[in-house]
């Protein structure tokens, strides 16, 4: 009946109350998804959530380019010094480089400040003289000198030539003034200029005139053209240029008649004068030894009681020296001073009694008579170590050999033991002659008529 009741259709009723819920079936598989639907208003912002974990870094994007530069601000205030830090240690030194070539000489500059050396002299170089040989008979003093002459500081600041006399004498020296007026003048006199006021000149240098005459050439000359060039002869020839002096460059000694050996010593052009007191080298004067026998000096250290003729023995020779403040030379400073002369050769008679120039003996120097003619004493002192036994000898209050000045501790019969170097030969010599030629035999008390002297000198120079 009821299966009737539904199956036939009528007319519907009214809904009857939602019953209860029933229990989710479930799920169906999904649908298609539908088109989507305009979006709805933006609802309220919720709240924040926690921050997710940082994602890893990507990479660096390029640089973009430099904006332009800004105005400079104003320099802020300077801030406090900050305390100086430890120095670390030191490094250790590198290699050293190569070194580098030499550049080539500079222009020489203009002359350096004055500076005057107690004395109230000065020069641009105290190594050498203040002078250039100009020629034969011409001499400068060098620019750069400046002298005191008398309350007047005169300077020089270019080469001055020397004014000459009217009269230039082969063997002579000359003295050389500086003057107020800023002349250089030369005179023979060196005791001053007498056609000036006292305080207008002062006495600075000179030179000797030599006798090896202007143009003489070295073949016609007679010198050994292994040893000279005509450059030598020049500098001999007229004024000596070796012989020039100036106050802080000249010998110890009276510098007439003297010349500079290589800057070391200086020598006597001739050999010594029998009046030595006026001069121990001078030309065409007689010489002492020989025949010509010199005065004794006041400075004897050693007597001869006895009237022989001859008296230039070794002794002598050394009294002679230090009254004139020389001495002897050594081996070495003759054979130095001698370099020139024509070796192996005497003059072969005995004629060497007056100073003067002889061919062939004449060295570069400008040393006249230099070997040949007349034996000089060296400065040496030897003994036989062959003789007696030692023990005071020559009896203190009755000594013939010097005036009882006292004794001497020395060995048997050494009187006769002594020998002193002779040097250069003499006019019996024959070819055994030359510069470095030498004699050791000679006894210190012997004089003969073969013997002379040769004195030498210090050099005293200026730094």
């Amino acid at each position: 009946m009821l299966d009737e009741l539904f199956c036939v259709e009528g007319i519907p009723g009214p809904p009857g109350p939602q019953g209860p819920a029933g229990e989710t079936g479930p799920a169906g598989p999904r649908g298609l998804q539908g088109e989507t639907g305009n979006t709805g208003p933006q609802g309220p912002r919720g709240e924040q959530g926690l921050p997710g974990l940082m994602g890893p870094v990507g990479p660096q994007g390029q640089m973009g380019a430099p904006g332009p530069r800004g105005d400079t601000g104003p320099q802020g205030e300077r801030g406090p010094q900050g305390e100086q830090g430890i120095p670390g240690p030191r490094g250790e030194p590198g290699e050293r480089g190569p070194q580098g070539e030499v550049g080539p000489v500079g222009p020489i500059g203009p002359p350096g400040p004055l500076n005057l050396l107690p004395g109230g002299f000065a020069k641009q170089d105290y190594t050498i003289h203040c002078w250039r040989k100009t020629g034969p008979h011409g001499i400068s003093l060098l620019a750069g000198t400046a002298v005191m002459v008398g309350s007047t500081l005169v300077e020089f600041k270019q080469d001055t030539p020397v004014q000459m006399p009217a009269e230039l004498k082969p063997g002579s020296d000359l003295a050389f003034y500086a003057c107020a007026d800023g002349s250089v003048q030369a005179s023979a006199r060196f005791d001053g200029l007498p056609e000036l006021p006292a305080g207008q000149w002062r006495l600075i240098g000179g030179a000797h005139i030599g006798l090896t005459l202007p143009g003489t050439t070295a073949r016609a000359g007679g010198f050994d053209g292994i040893y000279w060039t005509q450059a030598d002869v020049d500098a001999i020839a007229g004024f000596n240029q070796w012989s020039l002096w100036d106050l802080f460059y000249r010998p110890v000694s009276d510098p007439r008649g003297m010349v500079c050996v290589g800057g070391a010593f200086w020598a006597d052009i001739y050999l010594c004068a029998q009046d030595y007191t006026q001069g121990s080298s001078r030309a065409r004067v007689n010489l002492a030894g020989g025949q010509n026998k010199p005065p004794r000096p006041a400075m004897q250290s050693w007597v001869i009681e006895d009237d022989r003729v001859y008296s230039t023995g070794w002794y002598e020779a050394q009294a002679i020296a230090l009254s004139l403040r020389k001495r002897l030379p050594t081996m070495h400073e003759f054979a130095a001073a001698a370099f020139g002369v024509t070796e192996r050769q005497s003059s072969g008679v005995f004629y060497a009694l007056i100073s003067n120039r002889v061919t062939g003996y004449t060295s570069r120097w400008g040393l006249e008579q230099t070997t040949g003619h007349l034996w000089v004493w060296g400065q040496e002192l030897l003994t036989d170590p062959r003789a007696g036994q030692w023990d005071w000898r020559w009896n203190l209050y009755n000594n013939p050999q010097n005036g009882g000045r006292g004794g001497i501790y020395a060995q048997f019969g050494f009187e006769p033991s002594l020998r002193a170097m002779v040097l250069g030969g003499s006019w019996n010599t024959g070819q055994y002659s030359g510069s470095c030629c030498a004699s050791l035999i000679a006894s210190p008390f012997w004089v003969g008529d073969d013997t002379g002297i040769r004195l030498f000198s210090d050099h005293r120079q200026h730094f």
